[in-house]
């Protein structure tokens, strides 16, 4: 297992006895999972950024190795190789028995069908400032000459071309983040006009090579306005806009030592000394309404081990408490929840 770039510790070798009917079955998980690096733009500078170090292209060749009539070791490949691409994300094995039944895979079901690398539904209420993050990867083994779309309506309701850009996928573009918001792309408001919603898709010579996805911009005042990123299961970073209340503290933790009186010591001097002392903040915030659907796929950032929240505009890396997480309440008619976020960091003094 192999790859010429951005791959730590290849090339590595494997080898397993093959079973009666003279198969090897091989599990290279574990060879091919890499640190995550959180490689997104922010703030976003441009709208179509190619990430090589986001989807890992892996070599696989095949061989054996046998002890010859001598007794000497001896390797031999077959000159044949399979190409394959990992990303950092993961399936649950649940949906991976799904697959099975069904008789496809992940790679079938999203990359053939030209999925942006997202759980987040159709149909996303984003603020009129966000830039939404949507990621893509082609499956071309050739140079690929692709057009994106952006269709923009607005509040006066008059037709406007769609915003579009050319750009090529190479064999060594791996992940591509599309950062998308119509004023951002370069589209002009006119005075008292504003964007209502907007629908983005990719396009080759030949028409429609991506889904479409829409987003309905909610253009009220909201007092908290807050974003927290978060790498998702599919390989690439989500944007969610949290608009409900927010607290914020600071958890302290320390450590105490003994130090006898001194024979000439004054009230001042303390004999319980703190030895050690470190902070770091912690933030709740309600998400704001959401639908029932991005409730839902609010799973993935329960599960992502890869968290940053906006803080005065910068990203903080946090973490999610654990816990149960509601998904639904019939009762309830569950449209928001609370999120409880703790810095990545410790804050010490000497």
């Amino acid at each position: 297992v192999s790859q010429s770039r951005y791959f730590s510790g290849g090339p590595f070798t494997d080898a397993i006895a093959p079973d009666a009917n003279g198969q090897s079955l091989f599990d290279i998980s574990g060879l091919v999972n890499q640190p995550f690096t959180p490689s997104f733009q922010w703030p976003a500078v441009g709208v179509v950024v190619a990430r090589p170090k986001a989807a890992w292209n892996i070599k696989i060749e095949f061989g054996e190795t046998y002890i010859d009539s001598n007794g000497n070791r001896q390797t031999t490949l077959a000159g044949s190789h399979q190409d394959i691409v990992v990303l950092k994300g993961g399936i649950s094995d649940f949906a991976l028995g799904e697959y099975n039944d069904a008789s496809t895979t992940f790679y079938a079901q999203w990359i053939l069908n030209g999925k942006f690398l997202t759980n987040l539904p159709n149909n996303s209420i984003v603020s009129p400032d966000q830039v939404v993050k949507l990621w893509f990867l082609g499956h071309w083994t050739e140079n690929k000459n692709l057009t994106i779309y952006t269709d923009v309506t607005t509040n006066n309701k008059v037709g406007h071309l769609p915003i579009t850009q050319d750009f090529v996928i190479y064999d060594n573009t791996g992940l591509i983040e599309f950062n998308i918001n119509p004023v951002f792309q370069g589209f002009t408001l006119d005075p008292g006009e504003y964007i209502e919603a907007f629908e983005f898709w990719i396009e080759d010579e030949s028409g429609l090579v991506s889904e479409k996805r829409k987003f309905y911009v909610d253009n009220d005042y909201h007092e908290n306005s807050n974003y927290l990123f978060s790498a998702n299961s599919k390989g690439g970073v989500d944007v969610w806009w949290l608009t409900g209340n927010v607290i914020s503290s600071m958890a302290t933790t320390g450590t105490e030592g003994y130090r006898p009186m001194a024979y000439n010591a004054s009230s001042r001097d303390a004999t319980i000394l703190t030895t050690g002392k470190s902070s770091r903040r912690k933030w709740t915030i309600n998400t704001g309404f959401k639908s029932a659907e991005e409730i839902q796929a609010l799973t993935d950032v329960y599960l992502s081990r890869n968290l940053w929240l906006l803080v005065n505009g910068k990203l903080v890396p946090v973490i999610l408490t654990n816990g149960e997480k509601l998904l639904n309440d019939l009762m309830q008619n569950l449209h928001e929840v609370d999120l409880e976020l703790t810095e990545a960091h410790h804050t010490r003094y000497i």
